[in-house]
């Protein structure tokens, strides 16, 4: 109240001045009116008199103002009167008259003072000068947040630069230096700190990298309603496609609205692999159609589906991949000739003869990037291998992964992408080589829906456990694609949603946009070529090192393709060995079912089973 007083006196000290006067003379009465109820000695009267006086007077030059002579003179008349006379009846009337008269001067001195000047607000002043109401989401984290963290995650931070997003807001956590980290401000004891004062669940609650490279701060965002991530977007309806450029996709939708995505290749490195994990009912199943179906749709991949769980993973795509495999014993028989073919592969990328901009003749390339002019537009080759712990624990186990564990370190510069389907992300999924998930994981892209364990996630890059992730959604309906996703975006704290497929038959049953092209087509028929005559493809002679003395040209080959079928019906291994008497053992095997291929759809040749003949010349 005191406060409060002094500052009503200070704002109106002008209005206040016109009223000295009447409180000096109420001053004056009633010190008078206390001597005489006291019957105070004259001496005494006179001695409290003259002191006031004189300190009225002392106070005046102290301050260095003109002294008031008139007034104090007028005063102790005024006192001595009352003190003489008695400070009642008409004689106090008359005093008080005679006082308001004498103050006259004062009052109209007062009223012709300038009014001060209200200094004008400067133009340049920066606005967080200026008194602004603090956000309820500052004023709520100062309350709630900072001082219930634990560990000390919080406690010496403030929360600046919120915005809203829809159905929520974000801001920067500013921390202290030193003090601050942000590994503990992504912990899930401290994410759940901040869902408990915002009343949301944590899933809900994302605490992510600024971009700045500060440790000491992070960027928060909160959703207050569920209602982002329950509708439904359908792959078709989002017009999502692979970018031929980026070899970016858009997957799914983060509970911020902000677009989900997944990269099949980079233009830096090649093709990504990618592990996407999910327990019964999280919408694994889904997720893996709609890559598919991404991957259906692009020119630039061919896709091969294995399934060793006899086409029950994927019947949508059951036989409608280029290349397709089902059971584990197919499964097995596939990843041997990707061994193969991709080795064939990674040679000629790093000895194909091409010319760079400056002109120069140059030799080999690091790696395929798909649809590449200098290496014939090759594709990338994308398998999927659904349930690979069940493949993995299967009578093939140990030599498929012996197979995977080569690819998943060899296959990227050949232009090989492998992406496995598992129910969780623990070592015993991955044939408890902890090698094996890391080099799936490296660089490539996660997807991990509600998991049925705790205890891995942090190992692969997660800081958010999908085992927490809600079944149900407040509603009761299933959230069918709900995790958390690693890779381009670097976004793994942040719940997204994937698209789901409204039609995955429909597109599996239209013609693959990619193919694999002849040379690949012709390094896969030499595989089978050589397993159908009992021989183990990999103990042939390799490409690298055969004969470096001058090769017949691909013109040559398919001449004497053409003089073997003169002689009639040839399988291919007798087409082999015809060609070869011809122009010499240097012939590359894979070139002579090249130059079969390229008769039979010119129409000089016909195929029928592994058996060539001429076409009959009709003139």
């Amino acid at each position: 109240m005191l406060r409060t007083a002094r500052r009503v006196a200070h704002h109106e000290r002008g209005k206040l001045a016109l009223l000295q006067p009447v409180a000096w003379l109420a001053t004056l009465h009633t010190t008078a009116w206390a001597a005489d109820a006291l019957e105070a000695h004259p001496l005494i009267r006179v001695g409290v008199i003259t002191a006031t006086a004189v300190v009225v007077l002392g106070n005046a030059e102290r301050r260095g103002q003109d002294l008031p002579i008139v007034n104090v003179a007028a005063g102790v008349l005024w006192a001595a009167a009352a003190s003489l006379f008695g400070p009642y009846g008409w004689v106090a009337l008359l005093l008080w008259i005679a006082g308001i008269i004498l103050s006259v001067p004062y009052v109209l001195g007062v009223l012709r003072r300038p009014r001060p000047k209200v200094a004008p607000a400067a133009k340049d002043q920066p606005a967080q000068q200026k008194t602004a109401a603090v956000a309820p989401e500052v004023a709520l984290w100062q309350e709630r947040v900072a001082p219930n963290s634990s560990p000390q995650a919080f406690k010496v931070t403030a929360l600046e630069q919120v915005e809203p997003v829809p159905n929520g807001y974000t801001g920067i956590i500013v921390g202290e230096p030193g003090t601050t980290r942000f590994s503990q401000m992504i912990l899930p004891a401290a994410v759940e700190t901040i869902a408990s004062a915002n009343q949301v669940h944590p899933s809900r609650v994302a605490v992510e990298d600024c971009g700045d490279g500060d440790a000491s701060r992070a960027r928060v965002t909160v959703i207050r309603s569920e209602s982002n991530l329950q509708e439904t977007i359908w792959l078709e309806d989002s017009g999502a496609a692979i970018d031929p450029k980026t070899g970016i996709a858009r997957v799914g939708t983060f509970f911020d609205l902000q677009p989900a995505r997944r990269q099949f290749w980079t233009p830096s490195g090649g093709a990504q692999m990618g592990v996407v994990a999910g327990d019964t009912g999280s919408g694994k199943s889904a997720h893996v159609s709609a890559l598919l179906a991404l991957a259906h749709r692009c020119p630039l991949i061919a896709t091969a589906l294995l399934d060793p769980q006899d086409g029950s993973s994927q019947p949508d795509w059951s036989g409608r991949t280029p290349i397709y495999g089902e059971g584990h014993e197919a499964t097995y028989e596939n990843l041997q000739m990707f061994d193969f073919v991709m080795a064939k592969r990674a040679h000629y990328v790093a000895h194909a003869p091409w010319v760079d901009d400056l002109g120069r003749e140059r030799k080999g390339k690091p790696y395929l990037l798909p649809g590449d002019p200098d290496l014939n537009g090759m594709t990338m080759i994308l398998v999927c291998v659904e349930e690979l712990k069940l493949f993995l624990d299967g009578p093939f186990g140990a030599l498929g992964y012996e197979l995977l564990s080569t690819g998943v370190r060899t296959w990227r510069k050949a232009g090989g992408g492998l992406l496995v389907v598992n129910q969780n992300l623990g070592l015993d999924n991955f044939f408890n080589k902890q090698s094996f998930r890391s080099n799936l994981l490296s660089g490539g892209s996660l997807t991990a829906l509600r998991t049925g364990s705790s205890q891995d996630h942090g190992m692969v890059g997660l800081p958010s456990d999908p085992s927490k992730l809600p079944e149900y959604f407040r509603d009761g309906s299933k959230t069918h694609g709900l995790g958390y996703l690693t890779g381009v975006d670097r976004r793994p704290g942040a719940t997204a949603r994937m698209m789901p497929v409204r039609d995955a038959f429909g597109i599996a049953s239209t013609p693959a946009a990619g193919q694999l092209g002849e040379r690949t087509l012709a390094w896969m028929d030499e595989y089978r070529h050589h397993k159908t005559r009992g021989r183990d493809p990999r103990q042939t002679k390799p490409a690298h090192s055969e004969s470096k003395t001058s090769q017949p040209t691909s013109g040559d080959v398919q001449a004497a393709v053409e003089k073997a079928l003169l002689n009639g019906p040839m399988e291919v291994g007798k087409v082999c060995a015809a060609v070869r008497q011809q122009i010499g053992e240097n012939v590359p095997l894979s070139e002579i079912p090249a130059a079969l291929r390229a008769l039979t759809k010119a129409g000089v040749a016909r195929q029928k089973g592994d058996v060539y003949q001429m076409v009959p010349n009709e003139s």
